[in-house]
């Protein structure tokens, strides 16, 4: 039921991006709106069946992040290469910032988990997986819109354009001034991010205590935090 939830908290946070989006990009309403109406039924779908297993909740999220992405691409300039995910390397730049973007919130994530007496590599979401923080992991899901929000804003605000990434052997690297302009702007929604982190984390040790309410407390504080980004 937890896991459930998280995810719903993931795919509401992606409806929330989106909408703010549809607001500004009048010239990818079309796209936008398209998405907004597989998640919102997506949403419903996770709000709803109670008896969801594991491989039917991961096939909703991976539904649910198929639309998101097909739309959030067309937030960006085509010049930046942008059509979808990739990583290990990331090969253009939004990608790249994307995933140093998630993986500094996991970094956070793994240190508020450890400081709330938990074990970061058991999760409930994630199954255990050798050297895999899959706690960790669990409570970055719903944050990575938040992070998605942040770099929209960055490359739309020209804080970060093409001329501060660089390619090597395939993979697409943020420059020297790049980077200085990314850890200045990145810091404040980090430091916003590791709250939440830490109430989630709380939330959890009440959960396994017995608490009936940290599942909805959590969610509270992930809904605060995509209304505060989208601000």
């Amino acid at each position: 039921g937890w896991a459930r939830r998280l995810v719903a908290a993931k795919v509401r946070g992606q409806m929330r991006l989106l909408d703010v989006a549809a607001q500004e990009r009048a010239d990818q309403r079309q796209y936008l709106l398209a998405a907004l109406t597989s998640l919102a039924r997506i949403h419903q779908t996770l709000r709803s069946a109670e008896g969801l297993d594991p491989a039917a909740l991961r096939g909703q999220e991976g539904a649910a992040s198929a639309a998101y992405f097909r739309a959030y691409t067309k937030l960006f300039a085509p010049a930046l290469g942008f059509s979808g995910r990739n990583r290990r390397p990331p090969r253009d730049p939004v990608n790249a910032v994307l995933s140093l973007g998630y993986t500094l919130v996991h970094v956070a994530a793994v240190r508020e988990v450890r400081a709330a007496g938990l074990d970061p590599y058991l999760g409930y979401y994630h199954e255990p997986q050798y050297g895999r923080e899959s706690l960790a992991c669990d409570l970055v899901e719903p944050l990575r819109s938040g992070v998605d929000a942040w770099v929209w804003r960055a490359f739309r605000q020209r804080i970060l354009r093409a001329e501060h990434f660089r390619t090597a052997q395939g993979a697409c690297l943020l420059g020297k001034a790049g980077r200085a302009a990314f850890y200045q702007e990145f810091e404040p929604y980090l430091a916003r991010a590791a709250r939440n982190l830490r109430r989630m984390a709380a939330a959890v040790v009440r959960m396994l205590g017995g608490g009936t309410e940290a599942p909805q407390s959590a969610d509270e504080g992930l809904i605060a935090e995509q209304e505060e980004v989208s601000d």
